[in-house]
Formats: C-alpha cells, sequence, structure tokens
C-alpha cells in the first residue's frame, strides 16, 4: 500500500495532457480486450524416473485496457488453469510449474502516459532486463509494484522497476500461486536501453533482490543484412553478489554468432561462469537475460562451467511452419560433463483458422550423474483472439 500511494502522488504531481476519451464512460467502454485459450501437454522424466509424470492443461487468459482519459488508464488481466488430465506421479512431477487449478487477477494497474513516459502502478506483467513475466508455462508469473518507463530521449529507453510482491506458476500444492509478499521487502531493477549505434542495441541493468542479492548486466548485439545474408554479433557480462557471505558470487559472460539466409537461420555460442554461481534475473524466470548457450526448457546453467551451442532451424514460409534443432555442450568446473540436445518446431495456422499455433519441444539432457538426467516434451496449442 505504501508503493501505491507514493505511486498515485507521483502521478498526480506530473500534472495533466491531452487525452484521447471525452468522457471516462467512454475511455472506459472503447478500451482494447485480447485473450487467448490454451492447451498444453507436459511429459517429463527427471532421474530415469526418480520424477516423472505427465500433464494436460486447459487455461484462458483475458486482457483489457481502457482507452486514455487525460493520460490515464486502467488495466486488468485474468488467467486460468485446469489440470484435466493428471495423476499422482503427474501432480508431484510437475506441482512447481504446471499443476495449479484455479484462477488469479495478475494485472490490476493504473498508468499515466505524458509525452513519452509511462508510470503504472498496480498488478502488472514486467518485461524488463533482470526482472521477467516468464511465459513459457500456463500461468505466466505477474508482479505488484510500480513501473517507470521513459522513451522521451531519442534512441534510448530508460526504466526503473520496484515491486514487494511476486505472483509464481503455481503454489505447490496444487492452485495457481496468487500474489505473495517477497523474502526481503522488495525487489528494484533499473538500467538503459539504447539504440544510437546503427544495427546495434546496448543494455546496461542492474537490480537487487533484497536480503539475497543484487547483480548488474551488460550486453551489446549486432545485427545487419547484406543482400539476402543477414548476420549477427552478441557478446553479454553479468555479475551476481550474495548478501549471504557463505555463497560464493559469481559471474558470467557470453559470445555469441548468428547468420541467416534464406529461411534458414543458426547461430554459434559460448558462454563462462566462474567462480560461484551467478543468477539469470532479480526475479521471475526465463526472460531477456539468458545465457546464449541456454536451452529451451531446461533454461540454462548458471553454476561454474564452460558451454558451447549451435542451433540451426529454418522456416518454410508458406507454410508458416519453423522447424530446428540445437546441440549445447558443458564442461562444469567439478569436472563432470553434460549435453543437451533439443528439437522443436512451430506452426501458425493460416484462413479460417488464424490466430491458432501449434508448437513441440523435446529436450533432453545427459548428465555424467545419472541423476541429474532429464528428458521432457512440450506439446502446446494456441489461440489468441
Amino acid at each position: 500500500m505504501k508503493t501505491l500511494k507514493l505511486s498515485i502522488v507521483a502521478i498526480m504531481a506530473m500534472g495533466t495532457c491531452s487525452f484521447a476519451s471525452e468522457s471516462l464512460q467512454e475511455a472506459l467502454t472503447s478500451g482494447t480486450y485480447e485473450g487467448a485459450l490454451r492447451a498444453y501437454y507436459f511429459d517429463r522424466d527427471i532421474g530415469h524416473g526418480t520424477s516423472k509424470g505427465s500433464i494436460i492443461n486447459l487455461g484462458i487468459d483475458l486482457d483489457y485496457e481502457s482507452n486514455s482519459f487525460y493520460g490515464f488508464k486502467v488495466g486488468f488481466g485474468f488467467q486460468s488453469s485446469n489440470a484435466v488430465n493428471a495423476d499422482d506421479d503427474g501432480k508431484k512431477a510437475l506441482s512447481w510449474d504446471m499443476y495449479g487449478n484455479g484462477a488469479v487477477l495478475s494485472q490490476a494497474y493504473l498508468s499515466y502516459t505524458l509525452s513519452k513516459t509511462t508510470l503504472k502502478v498496480g498488478r502488472q506483467y514486467i518485461h524488463l532486463p533482470l526482472m521477467q513475466s516468464s511465459g513459457s508455462r500456463l500461468i505466466r508469473q505477474s508482479y505488484e509494484g510500480s513501473t517507470l518507463i521513459s522513451n522521451d530521449i531519442p534512441d534510448t529507453t530508460l526504466f526503473v522497476a520496484y515491486v514487494n510482491k511476486y505472483q509464481n506458476r503455481t503454489d505447490g500444492a496444487g492452485k495457481i500461486a496468487d500474489f505473495a509478499d517477497l523474502t526481503g521487502d522488495y525487489a528494484y531493477t533499473t538500467g538503459v536501453i539504447n539504440k544510437s549505434i546503427p544495427n546495434t542495441i546496448l543494455t546496461v541493468a542492474y537490480g537487487e533482490l533484497d536480503e539475497s542479492y543484487d547483480m548488474s548486466y551488460l550486453e551489446a548485439n549486432y545485427k545487419n543484412k547484406y543482400n539476402d545474408i543477414s548476420y549477427g554479433l552478441s557478446a553479454q557480462y553479468s555479475e551476481t553478489d550474495y548478501d549471504n557471505s557463505n555463497t560464493k558470487d559469481g559471474n558470467f559472460y557470453g559470445l555469441k554468432a548468428d547468420f541467416g539466409i534464406g529461411g534458414v537461420n543458426a547461430y554459434v555460442a559460448y558462454a563462462e561462469v566462474n567462480d560461484g554461481t551467478a543468477q539469470w534475473g532479480v526475479l521471475g524466470g526465463g526472460g531477456k537475460v539468458v545465457l546464449y548457450t541456454s536451452s529451451i526448457i531446461d533454461a540454462g546453467i548458471y553454476s561454474e562451467s564452460e558451454q558451447y551451442a549451435i542451433d540451426v532451424n529454418y522456416t518454410f514460409q508458406d507454410l508458416g511452419l519453423k522447424v530446428g534443432a540445437r546441440y549445447i555442450d558443458i564442461d562444469f568446473a567439478t569436472n563432470y560433463s553434460a549435453d543437451y540436445k533439443l528439437a522443436y518446431t512451430d506452426y501458425k495456422f493460416k484462413g479460417a483458422l488464424k490466430g491458432l499455433t501449434a508448437s513441440l519441444v523435446y529436450e533432453e539432457e545427459n548428465h555424467d550423474l545419472d541423476a541429474n538426467d532429464f528428458k521432457e516434451l512440450w506439446a502446446k496449442l494456441i489461440y489468441k483472439f
């Protein structure tokens, strides 16, 4: 509540601006709606049957944002999940990310925009470096707090996000997770994204999870084309410093080279995690700050190691079909090693089924320690409207 009150005061202090709707009623009734129907099938096998099971989940997303009235908008977002086919093994194996029945109001915010700067207060999805609402599972993660994003400076985005509550995917006991207080009092991230150098995106970000750790992130991403050939070079670096002196600080860096011609796209990547254990973000799963050598399902290894990855995919433009494969090799500082093999495909329907997409991902890890081996299959059917 303290964060909400301070943010509302900040909004009022920013003054008024020209408005799109002539009345509050018009602003509320002329807003935008969007939604999605989702059907997911997950099959998981960790440690050769130590944790093994499958699940079918059905869900619906509904999002609404009002039209602007003196620069103000309100927004709401609703998510639901229903496990229609999960035995005891499936409930246990997927309890932490997929087995959660129920519904949650994931967005309920008030925003104010002045020029190209927007302040948003309340429950919201956040997509910023170091703080991400991962949507890889049926239920998307959300936050409660405030975000301020400004694009008033040409080719530059300035951002800050401060949150004190977090909604995960499930509660681990068969229900969708509700908003809960953080381990500490707060989490925040701030930084800048700059595109003033042609074909280049520079990202600088810093964040902290109270009573846990703080981290910084730097990235340079260059992409260009020569005739029908696309190519790119990227570099990333991050440091994680833990509040607990018994936890060893860590850092990582990564390098990636992209290449594409026609429907073929490929990349090779290298990464090294040094000292202790690094983090991919301040709060939330997945997102923009991921190792270039990461897999799709397991999301990446951030313990001390040396990693290599290669990915090749092909897009059949006329069909709306994409198929690809990825291989990752990891050498741990503990002298163990592991490799990942991935195959994936996406298909976008056309005509009467426009808006419907289907995807498959199969991923397996072969580790020197059998307990760390896993195989997992994701099948997703999504209709957006």
